[in-house]
């Protein structure tokens, strides 16, 4: 362990650029890529917000949601937000 850990030390990126700042750049690539909900998870949101009234939830109330709805597939609280702010708009 001990040779890889001291090959990943130097960055041969480190004199063009910062490699934290890179490797910082690419992380949040990953963290923002768009959310794509599945088809069950439309059908309970417009559940909520059509049938249920559901317009503006509380932050509780999102957690719940996004709880629930990630048997269906990843979502995050974020989504549930601004799906619901989407819909009011």
């Amino acid at each position: 362990m001990e040779p890889q850990h001291q090959h990943q030390q130097p960055h041969p990126n480190d004199d063009n650029s910062s490699g934290g700042s890179g490797k910082g750049s690419f992380l949040c690539r990953q963290s923002s890529t768009r959310w794509t909900p599945t088809t069950d998870q439309i059908r309970i949101l417009k559940d909520l917000y059509y049938n249920n009234g559901v317009r503006s939830p509380s932050a509780d109330q999102i957690q719940r949601i996004s709880a629930r709805l990630r048997q269906y597939g990843k979502i995050e609280g974020k989504n549930v937000f601004y799906w619901f702010q989407n819909h009011k708009a």
